[in-house]
């Protein structure tokens, strides 16, 4: 199939939609990163050059610059996930008859399955930068625009608990034992900040309806 970043929406969603093994979940969330960042770019682009926001100028524009690269890498590894995947699959077609076919079909299933697992993580690492665009230029940017920044920041949460489903289905069948407890510490790492951000959603809440209690 065409790189993800080289056709339509139209036909990327087709292709999804189809009995392919590729484009998968994987890339979607990689598609879906790269959306986030496009908010979090147009965002800081209604704040830049308006004085009314001038005081923070420089800072929208490092936000605006680095949230570019994230929407980038993260549809460069769309690319990469689709391929990766390709590659499992076509490991796992390898003969496993005799006791030297099983070890190469072992030792390549695995291999490529590391490779499959690290994409979603470096998935999951553009978003959870992009969240945090998201939702600083949401707070400092034009507030016209802060329903498009936070929801930046809402799909950039979402590709990252997503990227974690896949990460835990790769190392089911992964054998490498060091390899499963880094790739599980680094995941923990990942999802951490959206506990934390959920968390602080439900405390205002609760403070909100507090004072309406009053």
């Amino acid at each position: 199939m065409e790189e993800s970043s080289s056709i339509t929406i139209r036909e990327f969603i087709d292709s999804l939609s189809s009995e392919m093994s590729t484009p998968s979940g994987g890339s979607a969330c990689g598609v879906v990163g790269a959306l986030a960042g496009a908010l979090v770019m147009m965002s800081a682009a209604f704040t830049l050059g308006r004085e009314k926001f001038a005081s923070v100028q420089e800072e929208v524009a490092e936000i605006r610059e680095r949230a570019q690269r994230l929407r980038d890498m993260s549809l460069e590894l769309a690319t990469a996930d689709e391929e990766a995947f390709g590659r499992v699959m076509e490991a796992r077609k390898l003969p496993r008859d005799t006791p030297e076919q099983e070890h190469l079909r072992r030792s390549s299933l695995d291999a490529t399955l590391r490779e499959a697992t690290d994409i979603p993580l470096q998935i999951a690492e553009a978003a959870g930068g992009i969240s945090l665009l998201a939702r600083r230029v949401a707070e400092i940017g034009n507030p016209s625009l802060r329903a498009d920044a936070l929801t930046g920041a809402y799909l950039a949460d979402s590709v990252t608990k997503s990227c974690a489903e896949q990460v835990k289905e790769n190392l089911r069948w992964i054998k490498d034992e060091d390899y499963r407890r880094a790739a599980e510490s680094r995941l923990r790492r990942l999802t951490r900040p959206i506990h934390e951000h959920q968390q602080a959603s439900a405390d205002k809440q609760s403070e909100a309806t507090a004072d309406e209690l009053r």
